[in-house]
C-alpha cells in the first residue's frame, strides 16, 4: 500500500520485515533446492557467464541450493528484470531438460539492491561470502566465485 521511493527509515523497515525473513526462509532451505547438484549450478553459471561483458559484467556470485545472490554492474540501460530474463530463461531451459520437468524455476521478482559506495560493495560481497556458512551449507552444495578484489 506504500510503493516506493522511500524515505531511508521506511525501507529499512521493509527490509526488516519482508526481505530480511524471505532470506531467513531460502537460507533455512525452504523450497525446491535442485541448485544442490552441482551440474544445475554449471547451468546458472553458464547463463551468467554468456551475458557478461555484454548486457551486464559480473562480480561476485553464490549459487545456494534455492537461490542465487550476485553483484553486477549494468552495461545498458534497462530494468534489472530486463537484465537477468534471459540468465532466468536460459539457465531454467537447460535445468528443466536436465531434471526431465518444465515450469517455472525462478521467482519473478528479484530483490535488488543499489550499491552506492565501497563500504556498500564490500558489505555485499562479505553477505555472498558468508551465506553458505551462515546457512550451514556443505562446500559441495553450493559454488561461489570472488570475482572483485577491493583493497
Amino acid at each position: 500500500m506504500h510503493p516506493p521511493p522511500w524515505a531511508a527509515e521506511i525501507e529499512r523497515e521493509y527490509h526488516r520485515r519482508f526481505t530480511m525473513r524471505m532470506e531467513r526462509w531460502l537460507d533455512a532451505g525452504h523450497g525446491t533446492c535442485v541448485l544442490c547438484h552441482s551440474d544445475l549450478r554449471a547451468e546458472v553459471v553458464r547463463s551468467l557467464q554468456h551475458d557478461d561483458g555484454v548486457s551486464f559484467e559480473l562480480g561476485d556470485w553464490v549459487i545456494m541450493p534455492n537461490h542465487v545472490h550476485l553483484l553486477l554492474k549494468p552495461l545498458i540501460e534497462v530494468p534489472i528484470s530486463k537484465l537477468l530474463g534471459p540468465v532466468k530463461g536460459a539457465s531454467a531451459r537447460r535445468i528443466n531438460e536436465q531434471l526431465g520437468s518444465g515450469g517455472p524455476l525462478w521467482m519473478d521478482e528479484s530483490f535488488d539492491h543499489i550499491v552506492r559506495g565501497m563500504d556498500s560493495l564490500r558489505k555485499f560481497q562479505k553477505y555472498i561470502a558468508e551465506n553458505p556458512a551462515k546457512a550451514g551449507l556443505k562446500p559441495e552444495s553450493f559454488s561461489h566465485e570472488q570475482r572483485w578484489l577491493l583493497k
